[in-house]
């Protein structure tokens, strides 16, 4: 780390180098003031070399970790501590990040003793970005991969489950229909509660029925449909196994909401994303009531999902619909973004907003209509 090269920084050679090179190069006094910064240096930071010259190296960096660590080297430590390579991130003059790593060569003189730092930088920013995004569409890819699993499969149990229920249905069906026969048409506790059971088997066929369609491949199409009955069926799938969690689930949905132009199961994804996140974030909760409501106003038809959880966290609220962001220890974080995609695509507005009273409310809204407004947004 400690050559003895003799290098003349004030030669024509030195200028001509440092001046002609695509690499940024800063040359560093001991104290860790900047003595020289190149052209390309300019280029990069948007600062001239006479704004640059005289201050300290650390008043161009970002990090506060960053920042003490190399205040602490030339103040505590001495310049010849500094290591060979590292990377930091430096701000520009127009508010950017530039993301930089260095390879540092150490001046001395004659005597030993440390003249200058030579720092020459390469600019990762685009390279790392690059590679993030690969790493995302992987792990994007992955996830679908497996969703297309997982729906062959759900369609599959569908299917199979299907059959059974029904069977079960005609067969309590018939002993009740059999009852009733011997019992002369007088209604007994037992004969309701066959029928009762039918019912709710019934129920279950037609919930079977709708995962099957939610799973199902199938060509985006907008056509006018009833927003509270694709809440209400979403809400069949979504609350599956919610009782078992003690959720108090309560449905305000509105009057007259009527139609809007939509992709039946593409807005299903959405609310059953929503209302799956929501009992996510009561498991440690105390109270667990969700809300499920929509209303219309000013030509949209809301469709709102409401928790007593722990609320968005602060780091999170601003890349809350980023993809592969969540809170999630199990989590990719793909849910709200491909949410979001889905309801920019139908010229509407997803939103969250924690509440005083703690846990937060989800709010996605969608234009009202029906097939005119449908034809207004082919």
């Amino acid at each position: 780390m400690h050559d003895l090269d003799l290098i003349d920084l004030s030669g024509p050679l030195a200028d001509a180098i440092l001046e002609t090179t695509e690499s940024p190069i800063v040359i560093l006094s001991p104290d860790g003031s900047i003595a020289r910064f190149n052209k390309a240096s300019e280029t990069l930071t948007g600062y001239s070399a006479a704004e640059a010259i005289g201050r300290k190296v650390w008043d161009f960096l970002i990090v506060d970790e960053e920042i003490d660590a190399v205040r602490g080297v030339f103040e505590q430590t001495f310049a010849a501590d500094i290591p060979t390579h590292f990377t930091n991130y430096w701000k520009t003059k127009d508010a950017r990040r530039r993301h930089l790593k260095w390879s540092n060569k150490t001046l001395l003189n004659k005597n030993g003793d440390v003249t200058n730092i030579l720092a020459t930088g390469i600019d990762i920013t685009d390279i790392e970005s690059t590679e993030r995004r690969l790493s995302e569409v992987q792990f994007e890819l992955l996830h679908m991969s497996r969703l297309s699993t997982l729906g062959e499969i759900a369609t599959s149990i569908a299917h199979e489950l299907n059959q059974p229920l029904t069977a079960a249905a005609s067969l309590i069906g018939a002993v009740s229909l059999t009852l009733k026969k011997k019992s002369n048409g007088e209604l007994c506790p037992q004969i309701e509660l066959l029928d009762d059971a039918v019912d709710e088997i019934r129920r279950a066929s037609e919930i079977m029925h709708q995962m099957r369609d939610f799973v199902r491949k199938h060509k985006t199409t907008r056509t006018p449909h009833d927003v509270n009955k694709i809440v209400e069926e979403a809400s069949a799938i979504a609350l599956i196994g919610a009782d078992a969690q003690k959720i108090k689930v309560t449905t305000n949905l509105g009057n007259n909401i009527g139609e809007a132009p939509l992709d039946r199961i593409q807005i299903q994804q959405v609310v059953i994303n929503l209302i799956r996140n929501a009992i996510d974030a009561m498991k440690e909760s105390p109270e667990r009531r969700l809300t499920i409501s929509t209303q219309r106003n000013d030509g949209m038809i809301a469709i709102k999902v409401e928790d007593t959880g722990s609320g968005i966290p602060e780091e999170l609220k601003t890349r809350l619909f980023e993809p592969f962001v969540t809170s999630k220890d199990d989590g990719l974080g793909v849910g709200l973004s491909i949410s979001k995609s889905i309801i920019d695509a139908h010229q509407g507005e997803i939103s969250a907003t924690n509440l005083n009273s703690g846990g937060c409310i989800f709010t996605c809204k969608v234009p009202a209509g029906g097939h005119d407004q449908l034809d207004d947004n082919s």
